[in-house]
C-alpha cells in the first residue's frame, strides 16, 4: 500500500540507493552516516524487492533475505536487541496472510515497529530520504496487512520525512490523509499526530494564526486520547506560537508544559531550551545562558545544538561577553552545515547574520544572510525572506542623527503574570541545580 498523490505533485524517491546518495549529497558528507548505513540499505532494498514480489516468491525470499540482514547488522557491531537486528527476525517470522494487528500475524506487527524506529534512526542522522523510502517499501510489502490506525502512523512519519526535505505538498497531503484515517477509525491520538504535523507545516509558511487553531485542536485530540507525546508536541506547537505573537507569558506555560512531558536527555534538552529562548526574549539574559548552556552540553543533537549555540551567542554580545561570543560563533558556523533541516539552518543563518554584524563583521554578516535567502527561495519560506529582507532595510538604512532635544521614550518593563514569575524562579532554580 502506497501513497497516491496527485499526478502533478513531485515525490522523494523510494528507491533505496538513490534516496540513500541523495541523503549524502544534500548533507555535503563524506562519508556513511555510521555503521548502520549497510544494513539499513540492505533492509530498505528487501522491502522494496518483497513488494514486487508474488506470493510464492515472497515465501522463498523471506528466510535468506533475513539471515543476510542480521548478518550484516553483527557484523557491524549492532546489537542482538537493536531494531535493525528485530526487524529481520520480523522478516524471517512472516508468513500469508500478513496482517498487523491483535489478531494478526504478530511478526507483521514486529515488523511496523521495527520498520518505523529505524526510519526515525535514519532521519535523527540526516538521512530523510532513505527514511521516506524505508517506510514506503513496509508499505508495499504489508499492503493492506496494515490496520487504518497504524497505517496513519506510518503515513504521517512518511510526512515529517518529507516536510524535512522540503516536498511541502507531499508533506501536507500525508499529514492530511492520517487525519482522516484518524477520524475514519476513531482514533484521537492519531489525529492529533497528523494535526501536529499541518499545525508545523503552518509555522513553516509563517501563517501563525491557522498554526495555533491546528495545534489546540491536536491538544484537544490529544488530551481525550491521553496521549502525552502529542500533547507534549502541540504544547511546544503553541509555545511557538507565543513567540511569535509576542504572548511570553502563554510561551513560558506552554513551555514549562512541554518540560514536565519530556522524558529522556534529548527531550528534556530541547524543552529547557525553548523555555531558554523565552527568558532571553524577556531579557533575561543571565538566566537564558545558563539554560543554554546546559542544553550544549548535555545532547549531541545538531539540530538542538545549532539553536542552542546561536541563542546563547545572543546572550553573550547582549551580556558584553566577548570572548564566550566568539567561541559560540565559531562552534555554531561549525555546527550549521551538518544540520539536515534546510528551515532550520536559514532560519539560524538569519539570527547569525544578525549577530555577526553586531559583533562587527558586516561581510561575514552578508554572506550568512545571503545564504538564508538562498534556501528560503528555493523552498518558499516566505517568513524567512520577510526576516532576510528586514535585517537588510536596518543595515542599508541612511543613519539619522539625534535631534538635541528628542524625545527619549522609555521602555517600561512588562508586567508579567504570576505564573510567568514562578516559572521564571524555577528555571533559575534548574540552571543552577544543572551547572
Amino acid at each position: 500500500m502506497s501513497f497516491e498523490p496527485e499526478p502533478s505533485v513531485v515525490l522523494p524517491s523510494s528507491d533505496p540507493a538513490t534516496a540513500y546518495a541523495a541523503d549524502i549529497a544534500r548533507l555535503k558528507q563524506n562519508g556513511p552516516f555510521g555503521p548502520r548505513d549497510d544494513v539499513w540499505l540492505l533492509l530498505a532494498h528487501a522491502l522494496v524487492r518483497l513488494g514486487a514480489m508474488s506470493s510464492e516468491e515472497q515465501r522463498e525470499a523471506l528466510a535468506p533475505m533475513a539471515d543476510t540482514i542480521a548478518a550484516s547488522a553483527l557484523a557491524a557491531g549492532l546489537p542482538a536487541d537493536s531494531m535493525e537486528i528485530r526487524a529481520a527476525h520480523a522478516l524471517a517470522g512472516l508468513g500469508n496472510p500478513w496482517t498487523v494487528g491483535e489478531s494478526g500475524n504478530e511478526a507483521a506487527t514486529a515488523l511496523v515497529f521495527a520498520i518505523q524506529a529505524v526510519a526515525e534512526s535514519q532521519e535523527q542522522k540526516g538521512a530523510s530520504q532513505l527514511a521516506y523510502a524505508t517506510l514506503h517499501g513496509l508499505l508495499e510489502t504489508l499492503g493492506d496487512g496494515i490496520p487504518p490506525e497504524r497505517l496513519g502512523y506510518v503515513l504521517a512519519q512518511q510526512g515529517r520525512a518529507s516536510r524535512e526535505l522540503g516536498y511541502n505538498d507531499v508533506a501536507s497531503s500525508l499529514y492530511n490523509s492520517a487525519v482522516h484515517i484518524g477520524h475514519d477509525c476513531s482514533s484521537q491520538g492519531l489525529v492529533a499526530r497528523g494535526l501536529v504535523g499541518l499545525g508545523s507545516m503552518a509555522i513553516a509558511r509563517g501563517n501563525y494564526p491557522e498554526a495555533r487553531s491546528l495545534f489546540q485542536q491536536a491538544r484537544t485530540h490529544a488530551d481525550a486520547a491521553a496521549d502525552a507525546t502529542q500533547l507534549r508536541n502541540a504544547h511546544h506547537g503553541l509555545q511557538n506560537c507565543g513567540f511569535a505573537s509576542g504572548d511570553m507569558d502563554a510561551a513560558l506555560v506552554h513551555g514549562w508544559n512541554v518540560l514536565r512531558l519530556s522524558h529522556g536527555p534529548d527531550a528534556r534538552a530541547e524543552a529547557l531550551l525553548n523555555m531558554a529562548e523565552v527568558c532571553r526574549l524577556t531579557n533575561e539574559h543571565d538566566v537564558a545562558i545558563r539554560a543554554y548552556a546546559v542544553v550544549i552540553a548535555s545532547t549531541t543533537q545538531p539540530r538542538l545544538r545549532m539553536h542552542a549555540l546561536s541563542s546563547a551567542l545572543i546572550c553573550a554580545i547582549e551580556l558584553k561577553q566577548t570572548a564566550l561570543a566568539e567561541r559560540y560563533r565559531d562552534e555554531l558556523q561549525e555546527v550549521l552545515a551538518s544540520v539536515p533541516d534546510p528551515y532550520g539552518r536559514a532560519s539560524t543563518s538569519v539570527e547569525l547574520s544578525i549577530s555577526l554584524y553586531r559583533m562587527g563583521d558586516e561581510r561575514a554578516a552578508r554572506l550568512a544572510l545571503g545564504e538564508a535567502s538562498a534556501i528560503a527561495r528555493d523552498r518558499g519560506y516566505h517568513e524567512i525572506t520577510y526576516r532576510v529582507d528586514q535585517a537588510l532595510s536596518q543595515w542599508d538604512a541612511p543613519t539619522v542623527a539625534s535631534e538635541p532635544n528628542a524625545d527619549v521614550t522609555v521602555r517600561k518593563k512588562p508586567v508579567r503574570s504570576e505564573s510567568f514569575r514562578t516559572i521564571l524562579r524555577s528555571m533559575k532554580g534548574l540552571t543552577a541545580a544543572s551547572l
